[in-house]
């Protein structure tokens, strides 16, 4: 489960699917901090069964997150990394509340923002609904950065017991449905 900025090791280690879409992420981290080629976001979510919570990892480039939380909030000169008179986390936590949502069998979820950490050129950030009963569907609404980007893509993962759906979000097609029912 996650608590405290820390994970559990099963979402640590994702199916095949998340560590691929990991991958091609980190490489593309390699680029120049200023600019890089791809606008790409990834997001695994994984519903722990026994503690009826999704468990959320959102990996998002620094430099566009700083960017968005700027425009954001309407400060060109914010560091998101150090902030003055607010945090990182308040600050990424009101940027997410508007661009990301998770609704389960049609019915919108209360997401808990607990922290991030950086990782290379990237920022993750960990997010959890809990108190889950049954459901068959989750539709995902992951609008980050895309009002800065035309070409933004958010790769979406959904894991349920071992078993991983994934879509591409694009700015003309924001949601993802996946369902899991029997």
């Amino acid at each position: 489960m996650i608590r405290s900025v820390g994970i559990s090791e099963r979402t640590r280690m994702p199916g095949f699917p998340a560590i691929l879409t990991v991958a091609c992420f980190l490489l593309l981290c390699g680029a120049t901090r200023a600019r890089h080629p791809i606008h790409v976001s990834v997001t695994e979510i994984e519903y722990d069964h026994p503690e009826r919570e999704l468990e959320i990892m959102i990996r998002i480039f620094i430099d566009d997150l700083e960017n968005a939380v700027r425009r954001h909030r309407n400060e060109p000169s914010l560091d998101i990394l150090n902030p003055d008179k607010i945090t990182t986390e308040k600050l990424i936590r009101a940027y997410l509340e508007d661009h990301f949502s998770v609704a389960l069998d049609n019915k919108r979820q209360r997401i808990e923002y607990l922290g991030q950490e950086e990782e290379g050129q990237a920022l993750i950030c960990y997010v959890l609904v809990s108190g889950i009963r049954n459901w068959q569907t989750c539709e995902v609404t992951n609008t980050i950065l895309q009002e800065l980007y035309d070409d933004q893509s958010n790769i979406v993962h959904v894991t349920v017991n071992g078993k991983t759906k994934s879509r591409r979000l694009v700015r003309d097609n924001p949601k993802g449905l996946f369902s899991f029912g029997d």
